[in-house]
């Protein structure tokens, strides 16, 4: 989180930042992208008190996770989220609408995720391994992959992800004073 560093045209423009948003993040703890992306995104949304950052863990009572999830999201993003990688972001606004969703990562990084993964097959099909062997395995590549992520993200995906977010906030609050100059 301190780490995370906003650039000074990104920082003014959200001390100004008007549309009041809730975002809701959905997040597996030792994933390596809720790892590397919450933290960025948490540092850029403490910018402006009109954005609201609640956490929801996948491991949380599994009921009321999707009681919460049944009422806040429409059934086609259910259906997506299912099958989607975590972290998972749904931005609403103040009358709890959703407005935007954003996840897992930067797409600058999901290219130097793809490579890894082709250099590491075995990744993916020992995720499913329950063998002691297997899990224990899939743990050491994680442990890699967690170690690799942070890493970029040190070097350059933690400024793809603030820029991608800004630009996300940006187009919502442009919706905003385009639907208020209608009225």
């Amino acid at each position: 989180y301190d780490e995370v560093r906003i650039p000074p045209d990104i920082q003014a423009n959200l001390t100004d930042y008007r549309a009041t948003l809730s975002i809701v993040v959905l997040l597996t703890e030792d994933d390596p992208d809720s790892v590397a992306v919450v933290p960025a995104v948490a540092r850029l949304l403490a910018l402006s008190p009109q954005l609201d950052l609640r956490i929801l863990r996948d491991d949380e009572d599994p009921e009321l996770l999707q009681h919460m999830l049944q009422v806040l999201l429409p059934p086609a993003e259910l259906e997506r989220l299912e099958e989607s990688d975590l972290p998972q972001f749904f931005l609403f606004d103040e009358d709890w609408v959703l407005r935007g969703q954003w996840g897992p990562r930067p797409m600058s990084c999901e290219r130097r995720l793809l490579e890894w993964l082709r250099r590491h097959p075995q990744y993916e099909a020992l995720e499913n391994d329950d063998s002691p062997g297997g899990q224990s395995r899939w743990l050491e590549l994680m442990h890699t992959l967690t170690f690799e992520m942070r890493a970029w993200y040190n070097t350059e995906f933690s400024q793809d992800c603030v820029r991608e977010w800004w630009a996300l906030l940006s187009a919502l609050q442009n919706e905003d004073e385009s639907d208020e100059s209608e009225k």
